[in-house]
């Protein structure tokens, strides 16, 4: 649950949000889908494969500090103010298969896997951060896809954005005094 929720918020006006934005207006909705779905597979069955690995290793406190490190990360993410996608970047996006590596790319450097990893690796469930996670990014994706910028500045989503990174700085800060036992 807690993947399915901090995926799909942390996702919203992200670099990769803006990458699938700006395709679905230059590409067939079909390419759009296929690269988006793709991408969003292939990250979060990284992110969640290495979460449960690292979960047969490590255990204890530890994993809800490293959670925790997620999202303070995620966070401080979501306060920093997203920027327009680059009309070159955009203009070697041609098709599905470049379209899926740009996607890939900008959703390696998002924080969405970085809380898969980690959520994955505090339960020892990779399956059900996996599928928590696939849905919130699906969500996050068809938002980008159905809103329009010109409806909805990015501006605006900035604000969003921002106000969701302080309420993961406060639930990140919270967990780490927790795992600290310091709370």
């Amino acid at each position: 649950m807690i993947c399915l929720v901090a995926c799909a918020i942390a996702g919203l006006g992200g670099r990769w949000w803006l990458l699938v934005q700006g395709m679905a207006r230059r590409l067939s909705l079909g390419a759009v889908l296929l690269a988006m779905l793709l991408s969003i597979a292939a990250a979060v069955g990284l992110a969640a494969t290495a979460g449960g690995t690292m979960a047969l290793t490590l255990r204890g406190p530890g994993m809800l500090l490293f959670l925790a490190l997620a999202l303070l990360s995620a966070g401080a993410g979501l306060c920093w103010p997203a920027k327009p996608v680059g009309q070159k970047t955009l203009d070697s996006a041609r098709g599905p298969i470049s379209a899926t590596i740009l996607l890939l790319a900008a959703m390696v450097s998002d924080s969405a896997p970085f809380i898969i990893l980690a959520e994955s690796a505090r339960t020892g469930t990779p399956i059900l951060a996996g599928l928590g996670a696939l849905i919130g990014l699906i969500a996050a994706g068809g938002s980008a896809i159905s809103l329009d910028d010109a409806v909805v500045p990015l501006r605006l989503i900035n604000r969003v954005r921002a106000g969701i990174g302080i309420l993961f700085l406060i639930i990140g800060a919270i967990a780490a005094l927790s795992a600290l036992q310091l709370l």
